[in-house]
């Protein structure tokens, strides 16, 4: 699908990483997708990398690559998805120092979490990384969403973000740089963990029967909602306590089994959910919904906070 206000996205990686698999669980309406595997091969002494376009023949240096979009643009945002239970190669280093070199926004989805969860941070400090499971959707999302955004920052501070990287190969240290980084992390934090007053953001909370769950995930997906957490609890049923046999022998059960969903979103948000659960209300949904105030919101992983921490 392609559009005026459409990005270009180049989703990268290592053969068999789990990049198609990922681009299905994307939901990029507004954005132009390709992916390509790369390599490397050594000629006369001199690396050369190569990168191979799903659906097309032969090989395209990084350069063409990142020119090879159907709108004639280059791509705003790089997605590098390396596959966990193999680990990173050297390959995957330098390819990312490209990236960096020529300051294009980009993510790292840390893939196959199942199969391996050891952390990258040690190989791309500065890079944000997105744990992911491909397969089952798992954090894919949520890093593509995070892309479009250091795109969107990228074209307010391009300036900014050239002379920060020129600064960093001027003087290559790391522990400096390190330094810096932590000490601007927790002046932030400072901030963020003061008291505050504004509670634009709430946390709501509904009970229903297990057999609700499916029908009612997929009615508030279909209103926009898809931050949302599951989990199982039990309540005591005084009046209608029911019987069970274990083991030859009957039981009184008064803790019944019910589905909880927890949603985390603005106030304004709060009609929408419940138009949504009155389409679909019946006894087996409860008739109260509990909505407590949230005082802050914040993404440890990019300090990130409010309605930026939720989207």
């Amino acid at each position: 699908m392609t559009g005026p206000d459409n990005k270009n996205i180049l989703v990268i990686g290592p053969p068999d990483s789990g990049k198609q698999t990922a681009i299905k669980n994307i939901n990029g309406k507004n954005a132009n997708i390709l992916s390509a595997s790369y390599g490397r091969a050594i000629i006369n002494n001199t690396k050369n990398y190569l990168f191979s376009l799903k659906g097309d023949d032969g090989f395209k240096s990084f350069e063409d690559v990142l020119l090879s979009f159907e709108n004639g643009e280059p791509a705003d945002g790089v997605i590098i998805l390396l596959d966990n239970s193999r680990g990173v190669m050297e390959t995957d280093i330098e390819v990312m120092d490209m990236i960096l070199s020529r300051n294009i926004p980009h993510i790292v989805f840390s893939n196959k979490q199942d199969l391996n969860n050891a952390s990258l941070d040690e190989y791309f400090e500065e890079s944000i990384i997105i744990p992911t499971i491909a397969k089952n959707g798992i954090g894919v999302q949520d890093g593509f969403k995070l892309l479009l955004k250091l795109i969107g920052q990228k074209k307010q501070h391009v300036n900014v973000r050239k002379s920060e990287y020129k600064y960093r190969k001027a003087f290559n240290s790391k522990k400096v740089h390190n330094k810096f980084r932590e000490a601007e992390k927790l002046e932030k934090l400072k901030d963020i963990l003061e008291e505050s007053d504004n509670h634009d953001i709430c946390k709501l909370r509904m009970f229903m029967h297990p057999i609700e769950l499916e029908k009612m995930v997929k009615t508030l997906e279909n209103h926009g909602f898809s931050n949302m957490t599951v989990a199982e609890t039990k309540y005591i049923d005084n009046k209608n306590a029911s019987m069970e046999t274990y083991r030859c022998s009957q039981y009184d059960v008064q803790l019944k089994m019910k589905t909880e969903i927890i949603m985390i979103l603005r106030k304004d948000d709060v009609q929408y959910v419940l138009k949504a659960v009155r389409s679909i209300k019946s006894d087996d949904i409860d008739d109260n919904i509990l909505i407590t105030p949230i005082e802050r919101v914040l993404r440890v992983r990019t300090l990130e906070e409010g309605e930026e921490a939720i989207d």
